[in-house]
């Protein structure tokens, strides 16, 4: 992997559940998109260094609530752990569809990704796991597990869809290798001022 974090490959990883969280967030595949304008192509993101995104999420955040952004609806909060996680460098890193790709797999971790491929955890904690990470994914309940919020949050899509492509993406193979390393709560940064931090924070699994 490239020190830009680019990679040494010119696409992203594809997968039906990558794919699948692009759609439960409302993206649909767009790496500019931002909270509140899922089609925007007007704010290159993907030209941005993780230092300037952080900046332009700040604003979001205090215009709209939330600081979500990319094709995964990346939080600010999770941007610098991230990138440490990854051997980025904020200052010259792109916010590319790649690195908002690997961004992604290393979130996917942080749940499970890895117990869950490989029989450890079963499909109903993995998939309750991942709807704490990406609101728009429904719980077991059907619900978004931050249904009710101020924000507003709902599920994107069905959770009977959510099942089946859990199930097509583990006998599939999936995304290719995803960051492996623990990711428990030391990932988020306990002193950052972004008020999103206390919702996502009392979901993560522990150390």
């Amino acid at each position: 992997v490239k020190g830009d974090g680019t990679g040494e490959e010119g696409a992203p990883p594809s997968g039906k559940l990558a794919s699948f969280i692009m759609k439960a967030e409302g993206t649909n595949g767009n790496f500019n998109a931002y909270y509140g304008n899922g089609n925007n192509n007007s704010v290159k993101l993907t030209d941005m260094t993780l230092s300037q995104l952080l900046k332009f999420q700040k604003g979001l955040a205090a215009r709209t609530g939330s600081s979500a952004a990319g094709a995964f609806q990346i939080m600010q909060f999770n941007i610098l752990p991230l990138a440490k996680k990854l051997g980025l460098d904020p200052a010259t890193t792109k916010f590319t569809p790649q690195v908002q790709t690997r961004m992604m797999e290393a979130l996917m971790e942080r749940r499970g990704y890895s117990s869950w491929k490989t029989g450890k955890m079963s499909d109903s904690t993995f998939l309750g796991n991942l709807s704490k990470e990406w609101a728009g994914l429904p719980s077991s309940t059907g619900a978004s597990f931050y249904a009710g919020d101020k924000m507003g949050n709902k599920s994107g899509v069905p959770l009977k869809d959510f099942i089946s492509v859990l199930k097509a993406h583990k006998s599939e193979g999936g995304v290719s290798s995803p960051t492996t390393g623990a990711m428990a709560g030391d990932f988020i940064d306990e002193k950052s001022p972004n008020p999103e931090t206390g919702v996502q924070k009392t979901t993560l699994p522990s150390s």
